[in-house]
């Protein structure tokens, strides 16, 4: 695996003395170094199939960075993993977010989010600046969902010559090329995700060269066995591999605000292609902020507001547990 940045030019005036990456994605090997099976019954009617071997960039030993002390830190944090949802926390107050899946944000600081941490789930981002403490200190960098606090990276201050100075977070300039919603006139759809209840009813099949099928079901998003659903409907699998009818038809550059409710008993990182959304609100996380984002985790017995507008084309709507989505936790908007 690797990882693309793109860069804003807008950003070149926001400096920090060091930027660090943390790649969150678990190994599935045996006792030999061989690898499992990845797709399990158990692991994708349940939470996932975690791995048996946890990393951070590629180790498993957690990074050590050296940063200067009172200097500022870019933390910019992937879960690469298919599975693994984390609690990312630090050890200090002097820790803000900056920036949800690329999209910058108004800074605020981690004490500030939900239970004190943000919680992650397969193919999100996030940027954190961090203030270094004092020469010789260190700032722990932690997932926080396990029994044991697992460490992710260690960031160690060395003496610069500095001196201390108020925290105060960077702020990345805020994007101005997205169609941003119109909240006031947006058409309001609701979604229930949920386990299914057995053979769903589905459209015909398309054609073997229709150019949608082809994009949709010859690809490797596939299992052979559904558990999930979106308002009832799963993709299909195994003998009833074909397209299903579209969740929604939708109408180009309209808004739409979307309740996300989860049902089940596991979380599910929503994903929607070819856009990103606001995230509005949470029926659980009352301190949860606004913030654009292209993913959004929905946990379970709660649900979720997010606003976007549409763009034209043929949208796959999914949960980014790769299991989740390969054995029936995925569906389709037509726009326009």
């Amino acid at each position: 695996m690797g990882l693309l940045f793109v860069e804003n030019p807008r950003e070149a005036q926001v400096r920090f003395d060091v930027e660090h990456i943390i790649a969150v994605k678990d190994w599935r090997l045996d006792d030999a170094g061989r690898w499992l099976k990845m797709f399990t019954d158990e692991g994708a009617s349940t939470a996932g199939t975690f791995g048996t071997v946890r990393a951070v960039n590629g180790s498993p030993v957690a990074p050590r960075v050296e940063a200067p002390a009172y200097g500022d830190v870019r933390v910019r944090t992937i879960i690469a993993d298919a599975t693994r949802v984390i609690d990312f926390g630090c050890d200090t107050d002097d820790a803000a977010v900056i920036a949800v899946d690329g999209q910058a944000i108004k800074p605020f600081l981690l004490s500030e989010a939900p239970d004190d941490i943000w919680r992650m789930g397969p193919a999100m981002r996030l940027d954190v600046h961090v203030r270094m403490p004092g020469p010789g200190q260190e700032v722990k960098i932690y997932d926080y969902r396990t029994a044991e606090p697992y460490l992710l990276t260690t960031l160690v201050a060395v003496d610069k010559g500095r001196k201390k100075t108020p925290f105060k977070p960077k702020a990345l300039p805020t994007p101005t090329e997205l169609p941003l919603p119109d909240i006031a006139k947006a058409t309001h759809l609701d979604f229930l995700v949920q386990t299914a209840a057995g053979a769903t009813a589905i459209a015909p099949a398309l054609p073997p060269d229709d150019p949608l099928a082809k994009a949709l079901i010859d690809s490797l998003c596939v299992g052979d066995k559904t558990f999930w659903a979106i308002n009832r409907n799963s993709w299909g699998a195994g003998t009833d591999l074909r397209l299903p009818p579209p969740l929604n038809v939708l109408k180009d550059g309209e808004s739409y605000i979307l309740t996300i409710t989860n049902v089940s008993k596991h979380v599910h990182p929503m994903h929607l292609h070819g856009h990103v959304f606001k995230v509005l609100s949470s029926s659980k996380k009352k301190k949860l902020p606004q913030f654009l984002a292209d993913t959004v985790l929905v946990e379970p017995n709660e649900s979720v507001d997010i606003a976007f507008k549409a763009t034209s084309g043929n949208w796959v709507f999914h949960c980014h547990i790769l299991e989740h989505m390969d054995s029936g936790l995925m569906g389709w908007f037509r726009v326009a």
